[in-house]
């Protein structure tokens, strides 16, 4: 019995020892875990990191290829791609639709891209509500890359989804991202074959052209539905001595049904004159007519009493037709 207590006291002895000899540095060896960090995010943040793995589908990249005009832009729709993210809050997978478009601006002046934006698809529909003007200005004539980012649902094909620029009450653009996405509606301009010219004593207006519009470029503005922005091109002859000004309300167009609508915008600058004729160039008026109407118009041209010759006539017409 004695040998075993005294056993026990050796073996006792030689644990404390060992304890004793790795606190202070002996060359005992213990394993350990390296420690875990923890990162927060604020409140109200979305930080988010790629999923493990790179979620169990992984990022989906798609070619699309397609282009609209909108407020005075056009804009490609380049390519796009679906990633599947882990929230690091939640640690829920999300997944988000990242849009390249390459936007440009068709008027003179800076202006930024800011129509509404929706996509949908087979999971449903989503609303871009962000801001394109986040993205900043575009300088006149030039083109500049913008990057739409949409929260989708698991399970969003890009293979049937659409792309939809503009608000209900005003035309809206639309284009396919997938084979299986609406028909697209691009909205594109048009020229239309119109020239003639409206003569007075004292000043000609020398129609050389126009253009059917569903957006209003100098303004960045939209058309309403139903209805199509009339352009005519004309220069100035003025047989008058001196600066003398025509008006927007010297015009008027007579539609096909007889009705007499006024301008809804032109460039119309101040015109010199002399008896020999000088020619002013470049300038428009635009009127608002029915989306695809048909048939005969007439130009109205009622200009100041200054521009009244001795003749004492006092307007001109011009007859013009659009074809379906």
């Amino acid at each position: 019995m004695e040998s075993s207590r005294q056993m026990y006291r050796i073996g006792l002895i030689a644990l404390v020892v060992a304890v004793v000899a790795t606190a202070c540095g002996g060359d005992v060896e213990v394993e350990r875990e390296d420690p875990v960090t923890t990162t927060l995010a604020s409140a109200g943040s979305t930080a988010t990191t790629q999923a493990p793995g790179g979620s169990d589908a992984g990022p989906i990249e798609f070619t699309v290829g397609e282009e609209v005009w909108h407020s005075g832009f056009r804009v490609e729709i380049v390519e796009g791609a679906v990633t599947p993210e882990e929230n690091l809050l939640s640690g829920k997978i999300v997944h988000t639709l990242t849009l390249q478009l390459s936007v440009e601006n068709l008027g003179s002046e800076p202006a930024f891209f800011g129509p509404a934006a929706t996509v949908t698809a087979n999971t449903g529909a989503y609303v871009w509500d962000s801001g394109f003007s986040q993205a900043g200005d575009i300088p006149g004539g030039l083109s500049d890359t913008i990057e739409l980012e949409l929260r989708v649902d698991e399970g969003f094909d890009p293979a049937t989804a659409t792309i939809i620029f503009g608000d209900a009450d005003e035309n809206r653009a639309v284009a396919p991202l997938g084979a299986g996405g609406d028909a697209a509606v691009r909205l594109e301009p048009s020229e239309i074959a119109v020239s003639g010219t409206l003569n007075m004593q004292l000043i000609d207006v020398v129609i050389g052209g126009g253009d059917l519009r569903y957006d209003v470029v100098e303004r960045h503005t939209q058309v309403e539905s139903g209805k199509q922005a009339l352009m005519l091109r004309f220069d100035v002859v003025s047989r008058k001595q001196g600066s003398w000004s025509i008006f927007e309300d010297d015009f008027a167009l007579m539609l096909p049904d007889g009705t007499l609508v006024a301008p809804d915008g032109s460039d119309l600058p101040n015109i010199s004159g002399s008896a020999d004729g000088v020619r002013t160039e470049g300038l428009f008026v635009r009127f608002l007519v029915d989306e695809g109407s048909s048939g005969g118009y007439t130009l109205r041209f009622t200009p100041g009493s200054w521009f009244v010759g001795d003749d004492g006539v006092e307007q001109a017409t011009f007859e013009f037709v659009l074809q379906p």
